[in-house]
């Protein structure tokens, strides 16, 4: 995911003199991660900030891929063999995914893990695979090859070869799961960000929400505003990771259909209730035609989408739903 937005705490009138703004960094699941809240005092943000990382570190290790004693690693390396272990937060996950590649007509599938490796060594040496190596590709990619039982605590791949790569959407439940850490100990009002997934609680004391600034890439300006709380907020596009291959502008964002990266140049924003279909979406989003994107967002009525396509060097933002629900609060800049 790419870190489009940018979080910005704005107070709309006096804080409390009780509570006072911390933030903390650190190194969690491949990216910086960012928790800003209000407590009351040093010790309480620092425990609260602490069970936070762990929390997110505990998701990080069910779900790499870059880890061999993963759970996603076992459940790979055991792909057509049988059931692995796969804990609450992993099947909650792959529970989601199977329900967004459905919706997504298999625009998004966490069976991509050898389609996005090979994706990844052609970005590095700037060739596309061979054809037939594309059609082995996509023979690995099918959501429908995935197997759960919850009641059980496993999961399986069907067949040989097949391989798991959340990184789709496992950001977007980790930082949700740091949040309700902090909510644990606690501290409402706060927000996790992983780059281009943030889970927001309460707001700061004396504001609306938590500014959310939306924004194509960044070398673009903003397009507006997003006030948010109690919701999960995530971005995808390729502003900052894109390889260009015979003269041809790729995304590192794969597409399950064609194992190759995305072509069009767009940065969708999703506001969702459930973190890790938030940013599911905004992966399946930015891989979909305008028209098959409107029907996936149709099987989830509470979710906000705010498209930016990018089109020589214009910026045409586009909006879709709530169908029921609240609506965040959208505030387009000028112009847009």
């Amino acid at each position: 995911m790419c870190p489009l937005i940018s979080i910005m705490a704005v107070l709309l009138g006096a804080c409390s003199p009780r509570l006072e703004r911390h933030e903390y960094r650190r190194l969690v699941m491949g990216v910086e991660a960012r928790v800003t809240l209000f407590a009351s005092d040093a010790a309480v943000a620092e425990r609260a900030a602490r069970a936070a990382f762990s929390r997110m570190a505990e998701v990080e290790q069910a779900m790499s891929d870059y880890r061999a004693s993963s759970e996603v690693s076992r459940i790979s390396d055991a792909a057509g063999t049988g059931w692995s272990a796969a804990g609450a937060d992993l099947c909650s996950v792959l529970t989601t995914a199977a329900r967004v590649s459905e919706a997504s007509g298999g625009a998004f599938d966490v069976t991509i893990g050898p389609a996005a490796t090979a994706w990844r060594t052609s970005c590095r040496s700037g060739t596309l695979p061979a054809p037939e190596e594309l059609a082995r590709l996509r023979s690995l990619v099918d959501w429908r090859g995935v197997e759960i039982d919850r009641d059980r605590a496993l999961a399986k791949l069907t067949r040989p070869g097949m391989r798991l790569d959340l990184g789709g959407i496992a950001k977007g439940y980790g930082a949700a799961a740091g949040l309700r850490a902090m909510q644990a100990h606690g501290v409402g009002r706060a927000m996790v960000a992983l780059a281009g997934d943030i889970a927001l609680g309460e707001p700061p004391p004396g504001a609306a929400g938590w500014r959310v600034q939306v924004s194509p890439g960044p070398d673009l300006p903003p397009t507006g505003v997003l006030v948010l709380k109690r919701v999960n907020v995530s971005t995808s596009g390729d502003a900052q990771q894109f390889v260009d291959i015979g003269g041809v502008r790729y995304s590192h964002i794969v597409d399950p259909r064609t194992a190759l990266g995305v072509t069009r140049r767009v940065a969708v924003t999703v506001v969702e209730e459930d973190p890790a279909a938030c940013d599911a979406l905004a992966t399946a989003a930015c891989v979909m035609e305008p028209a098959a994107t409107a029907a996936m967002f149709e099987r989830f009525p509470r979710a906000v989408a705010i498209f930016q396509q990018i089109e020589g060097g214009t910026v045409i933002v586009t909006r879709l739903g709530p169908q029921a629900g609240p609506s965040p609060a959208w505030h387009p800049l000028p112009g847009r």
